[in-house]
Order: structure tokens, then C-alpha cells, then sequence
């Protein structure tokens, strides 16, 4: 068995006693239950007898050394009297030839190992020390409690408070009220504080406030590693470092690895970004920041939401999944996953996507789409459902849908200077455009936005309110979001209706329509222009229809109606009695009416 052995010396000079001189062997001896005192050693012994409680007092003088099991113990002089062990100067108690105590004075209770020191108190344990002016020591349990003052030394380390408890056989100890601890770096302060010596942890569980170098943090609960700076941060944490600030329920700091993750209301901010979201984990090493959980990222040019972000720096990347959302250069865009390169300036949108342009008031809605290198992009479909864009007019909205939608800026060199002078969306094949006052149908179109011209290819067929018109190629000029002009190019065809299967019609080479205030207010027809009108009387009815052909025709109309037609070189007219017409046949060569393939609403463009 183990023990512990103590010597000390001092003189006692008594008014009655009993000398007993003991050079050499065992001087005294006490049973204790399985144990048993021993003091082997003291320059002299002497006792004392108090007459009336009959109390048996054994001093011992000089270099005094006893033992208990695995506690041995020096000092100068001692007594013991009612199973009591008095220690005087030089006090020193070794426990397993690891653990010494060292006091001005003790007082020892070898029945249960209790002992309780006095003055100039110092525990050393090998690696640490523990200073204080009181100390109660439980030899069998290898713990120490204090109730005076007390610093504990470890390495670099200092740790201090009033009172608190030290437990040697498990490595830990525990520091209550007026807490501090403070190495070359690291300075912390708080009302009780727990210390696991083997792992090198701090254990926070009050409010505490940590200082160290550039940061400041402040928890109510949580641990901290002295040997790698890690630690985990609860209650209502608070970081600060430089320019960074951070919040959340939970903080984890990883300074070696340049990591801080935040779980729970995370916040984040520093000098180039903010970040908010469930959980936010930064690795500045690596540049990466990721967000989980209702997540916003912003920087000085882009803002970021999304069940899932990420941001390498080191890259340029953005991956956000989840009800996506990007803000950036005057574009936003929606969709269930957003990836993005800034270094490149591109970037692909998957999911029921709507991709804003905020300058032009439109809107393209798909399955996916690719951006980037300005107004570049193409938006596709993998559902039943095809991409489309939406531009706001006035008091009105234009819809464009088709199998692609493509966007991109055209450049001109001018005295070797690049210029983008033009921002064009094609869409291809089977474009259709939907308006309350305008629809059309083709194979491809090209949109010129800053012409605000619409280029319409391959069969395409318009239609404004009751008027169709057919061209190998129409092309429509927009102005304050209305339609300003119409150019039907090659094989021109009007049609309007005027009556079951009875048809106003117009034909030539090319045709051009200027609209005013929504209406056609002249047509001119030029390269064999033909016609057929139906004419009206002044109470309405219809009295005949007029068939003519000329180089050029000039249609001039008030409102819906026609007022006068003009034709220029030679002409031939004639009138027919309504009583003659059959509307059946009263038709151009090349009439066809496609009444059924004009598009009704939004939903009969993007349906496949």
C-alpha cells in the first residue's frame, strides 16, 4: 500500500508534562477502523493528561514524520488528542508520490481522512499548482475545497476565484465567483468556471466573457480548449473579431483551422458580407461560407436566399438549393437550385424558375436556365411545360413562349472600340406571343429590346382583335409599350372578319400597318395590292363588297372602320351587289383563315 509521509520541526514548551525522548522506532500508533496512524519519527514526544476531561495529548517535536495508507506526512511539530492530528510549520503532505501539500499549519482527521490547511496552502500535482490561505483536503476521495482565494498555475495558464473545488484523482476542478484566467493570450472572466485538466478543457456555466487577442466572446454555457483554441459557445453567444460579428445559439470556433460555424438563428458579418440562416459554417482557409436552413447571404453586389448556400471565394462559386433566390446586376432569380460563377459570369438555374430583369420589367419563367456574360442567356424545358417571358406595357402584359428561349448582346466595333448597341431574345420553334390585344404564332422570332422591334420568321401569323395577318416574315415595332407599326414582308395577307365566313381581305407583296391608340390608322399595300372590302350604307348594312387591285393601296380607317381607300398608278375596281356575294367563294387566292391556331390565354402558349 502507498502512503504518505511528512516531517516538521518546532519547539513546545508546556506548563505540565510528560517527556517521553524517543530516539529511534515507532513512537506512536493509533487504530482507525482498516487503518491505522503511524509516526515513526519526531526528536521528542512528550504527553500531556488533562486531569478533568481526561484527554490524552501526545506532542511530537522535530523533524516529525507520520503516515496513513497512502499519505505521508513532514512538519516541525504536531499533537494528536482525540484522534485528531495537529501539524505546525513546514507542513508538507505527499499523497501517491504524486500529489504534495504544503501549509503553514493543518488539522488532520485520520478516521476519515479529512484535513483542513492553513497558510501559505500550495497543491502541487505535478503539472499544476493550486495557491491559497485555506484548504480542505479529503485524502480518500483526492479532493480539495476552498473558501479563501485561490489561483491554480498551469504551464502559461492561471486561473483564479474564491472559492471552489479541486479534484485531484479525476483531473478536474471547479471555480466559483469572481472567476478569472488569463495566459500570454487568452483572458477570461466569470462566476464559476469548470477545468478538465487531462483534456485541457475549460467548461463555462455561467455567464462568461473571453478576450483573446483580436476577439471578444461572450456565452452563458459551453467549453473551451486551451491546448487547440477550439471551443463551443452556448447561451445566448456573442462573437467579435476585427470586423466579424457573430451570433447564435450555438457558436464552434476552430481558430487554427480558420473555421466558425453558428447553429441556431446563426448570424454573420464582417466587412465584405452578412449571413443569416439556421446553420452558418465559415472556413476562411478554404474561403468557403455555407449556409443551411432559410439562408441569406449579401455582399456588396449579389443577395442570396435558399434552404442551402454556398460561396467559395477561392472560385467565384454560388450553389444555392432549395426556394433559391439571387439578386444580383439588376437580375433576380428564383428556382429550386441556382449555381453561379463570378469568375465567369455565368450560372445555371434548375426548377420552376423565374428569372427577373428589373431594367425591362420582364420576367422568364422555366424548368431551367442558363445566364451569365451580361444579358446572355437560354432558358429550356424538361417538363410538359414551356419556358416563357413576361414583359410589363402600361397597363398591360405581353407573354412570349417557345420550345428556347435565348438572350444575348450583339456588339459593334467602332474605331476599334467594342459597343453593345444591341440586346436580343430569340425564341425557337413554335414561338407564340400572347397580349389582351395582340397574338401571334411562328416558327422563330428575334426581339430587339432596345428597338423594342419584334421579328417574327417561318409561317408567322398575327392577330389584333378581329384582324389577322399573314407574311413570310412580320415584323412589329413597339413604342410606349404599344404596338406603333406592323411590316408584313413578302406574300402579305390581311384577313378580317366582318360576318359568319364574310371576310375583309388584303393582299400584296409587302404591307405596312401604323397603329394609333391601339387601332390601325392606315395600311399601305405595295407590290400587287389587291383587296376585297365589304361596304356599308349610313344605317350599317352591308350593301356589297368592293374587289380592287392596284400597284399600291393606301387603307386609311377611323377606329375600327374603314374611311377611305387610296390607289396609286393604275387600278381596277369593282362592286358587287350584296344580293350576288356568295361569302364562300368571295375569297383572294391564298385566303386562309386561322382563326384556331390564334392563342387564347397564357396557359394555350406554354402547354406543349
Amino acid at each position: 500500500m502507498a502512503r504518505l509521509y511528512v516531517s516538521f520541526n518546532m519547539r513546545i514548551l508546556l506548563a505540565v508534562i510528560i517527556i517521553v525522548s524517543c530516539c529511534s522506532g515507532l513512537i506512536y500508533s493509533q487504530e482507525l477502523g482498516n487503518s491505522r496512524l503511524y509516526i515513526p519519527q519526531a526528536n521528542s514526544s512528550q504527553i500531556i493528561i488533562d486531569k478533568e476531561s481526561k484527554d490524552t495529548t501526545q506532542y511530537f517535536n522535530g523533524d516529525v514524520q507520520a503516515y496513513q495508507d497512502d499519505v505521508f506526512m513532514f512538519c516541525d511539530s504536531a499533537y494528536v488528542r482525540n484522534e485528531i492530528l495537529v501539524a505546525f510549520g513546514n507542513v508538507v503532505f505527499v499523497q501517491k508520490d504524486s500529489t504534495e501539500v504544503y501549509a503553514d499549519s493543518v488539522v488532520y482527521r485520520p478516521n476519515n481522512k479529512l484535513a483542513n490547511f492553513y497558510r501559505n496552502v500550495i497543491i502541487d500535482n505535478q503539472d499544476e499548482k493550486l495557491y491559497t490561505d485555506r484548504l480542505r483536503y479529503d485524502f480518500g476521495r483526492e479532493q480539495a475545497t476552498f473558501r479563501d482565494t485561490a489561483l491554480m498555475i498551469r504551464e502559461n495558464t492561471k486561473l483564479q476565484s474564491l472559492t471552489g473545488r479541486y479534484d485531484i484523482a479525476n483531473k478536474k476542478a471547479y471555480f466559483y465567483q469572481d472567476v478569472i484566467l488569463r495566459d500570454s493570450t487568452l483572458s477570461i472572466r466569470a462566476d464559476s468556471m469548470a477545468y478538465d485538466m487531462d483534456m485541457e478543457m475549460l467548461l463555462f456555466l455561467c455567464p462568461t466573457e473571453i478576450l483573446q487577442e483580436d476577439k471578444e466572446l461572450y456565452c452563458e454555457r459551453g467549453n473551451y480548449s486551451i491546448a487547440t483554441e477550439e471551443g463551443l459557445f452556448a447561451g445566448n453567444p456573442q462573437y467579435k473579431s476585427n470586423e466579424q460579428k457573430a451570433s447564435a445559439d450555438t457558436i464552434i470556433l476552430k481558430p487554427q483551422a480558420d473555421i466558425v460555424e453558428l447553429i441556431g438563428k446563426a448570424s454573420f458579418q464582417d466587412s465584405v458580407r452578412v449571413a443569416t440562416g439556421h446553420r452558418i459554417f465559415i472556413d476562411d482557409n478554404n474561403e468557403n461560407t455555407i449556409i443551411e436552413g432559410n439562408g441569406i447571404y449579401q455582399d456588396s453586389t449579389t443577395y442570396v436566399k435558399g434552404e442551402f448556400i454556398k460561396r467559395s471565394a477561392s472560385n467565384g462559386i454560388f450553389e444555392v438549393f432549395g426556394n433559391g433566390f439571387i439578386d444580383r446586376d439588376e437580375r433576380i432569380i428564383v428556382a429550386d437550385s441556382i449555381t453561379y460563377n463570378e469568375n465567369i459570369d455565368r450560372g445555371t438555374a434548375i426548377g420552376k424558375v423565374q428569372l427577373q430583369d428589373t431594367a425591362s420589367k420582364s420576367t422568364i419563367y422555366c424548368d431551367e436556365v442558363q445566364y451569365g456574360n451580361e444579358d446572355e442567356l437560354k432558358a429550356i424545358s424538361r417538363t410538359d411545360r414551356r419556358p416563357y417571358i413576361m414583359q410589363i406595357m402600361d397597363d398591360d402584359t405581353i407573354y412570349l413562349a417557345a420550345d428556347t428561349l435565348y438572350s444575348r448582346k450583339v456588339y459593334e466595333q467602332i474605331d476599334s472600340v467594342q459597343i453593345d448597341t444591341q440586346s436580343v431574345m430569340s425564341a425557337y420553334p413554335k414561338a407564340k406571343i400572347y397580349k389582351s390585344d395582340l397574338q401571334a404564332v411562328c416558327d422563330s422570332l428575334v426581339y430587339n429590346r432596345q428597338d423594342s422591334v419584334f421579328h417574327l420568321f417561318r409561317s408567322p401569323i398575327l392577330w389584333s382583335d378581329t384582324t389577322q395577318f399573314k407574311g413570310d416574315t412580320i415584323d412589329i415595332f413597339l413604342k410606349n409599350d404599344e404596338i406603333n407599326e406592323l411590316q408584313l414582308l413578302q406574300n402579305s395577307f390581311i384577313i378580317s372578319e366582318v360576318d359568319i365566313e364574310a371576310y375583309n381581305q388584303i393582299k400584296g407583296r409587302v404591307t405596312n400597318a401604323y397603329f394609333k391608340d391601339g387601332d390601325i390608322d392606315k395600311m399601305k399595300v405595295n407590290g400587287n395590292a389587291e383587296s376585297i372590302y365589304y361596304v356599308k350604307d349610313d344605317e350599317e348594312a352591308y350593301i356589297g363588297a368592293n374587289q380592287s387591285t392596284s400597284s399600291s393601296i393606301l387603307f386609311s380607317f377611323i377606329g375600327d372602320e374603314l374611311e377611305n381607300i387610296r390607289f396609286f398608278d393604275e387600278s381596277v375596281s369593282v362592286m358587287t351587289p350584296i344580293k350576288d356575294i356568295n361569302p364562300l367563294t368571295l375569297r383572294l387566292e391564298a385566303f386562309k383563315w386561322l382563326i384556331a391556331l390564334k392563342p387564347k390565354d397564357l396557359e394555350s402558349i406554354i402547354v406543349k
